[in-house]
């Protein structure tokens, strides 16, 4: 397949999005004051994961404008510019379940609730996270559901689903590190 690059909307003259996912900015010239100006080379942009401390690894790139800058997710650009969206469906989903698959034949204008369906066809998403079976992992004792565990040591069960996912400095709950089953991968909280 053939690279094919095209402008970003409302960044046209500065940078492109490819096919393939990856992002450049263009060559172009700034005022410096006093009458010069300076050129500025284009370049491919490094794709940064959106947030390595959660499930969501969705790659995003910083656009600048006018002194202006945005954060931009990397398969909404492509999909603003290769893929129609006669429905105006408001989601990008990633076909492969890959977040950082970004090829143009991988994304797909969704609703919310079909990209919710896919996740959990997939098993990147179980629904309702409180039914994931977690363990205490000092006790190896296995608890059918967070419901379950936070009613035994006595806590809400916020707590030992922050715990679960590692979410902030929360690492141990009632004494105890908590954890999903190795049957049942991935975090709550794709969406």
């Amino acid at each position: 397949m053939i690279e094919i690059w095209k402008d970003i909307k409302n960044y046209e003259g500065l940078y492109q999005i490819s096919n393939f996912g990856r992002v450049k900015s263009l060559d172009r010239s700034i005022e410096c004051g006093y009458g010069k100006t300076r050129v500025i080379k284009g370049k491919i942009l490094i794709s940064q994961d959106l947030n390595s401390k959660t499930s969501k690894k969705y790659l995003y790139v910083s656009l600048n404008k006018n002194g202006y800058r945005k954060l931009a997710l990397v398969h909404r650009l492509v999909a603003q510019a290769y893929i129609s969206n006669p429905d105006n469906k408001p989601q990008v989903n990633h076909i492969n379940g890959i977040k950082t698959d970004n090829r143009v034949e991988n994304l797909e204008w969704v609703s919310g609730f079909d990209n919710t369906k896919h996740a959990i066809s997939l098993g990147l998403s179980f629904g309702n996270p409180n039914k994931k079976k977690v363990r205490c992992v000092e006790t190896q004792e296995i608890f059918d559901s967070i419901t379950d565990a936070a009613k035994y040591i006595g806590r809400d069960l916020s707590s030992i689903l922050k715990a679960c996912n590692k979410v902030g400095r929360i690492k141990r709950i009632g004494g105890y590190h908590w954890e999903y089953l190795e049957n049942y991968p991935g975090r709550s909280g794709l969406f």
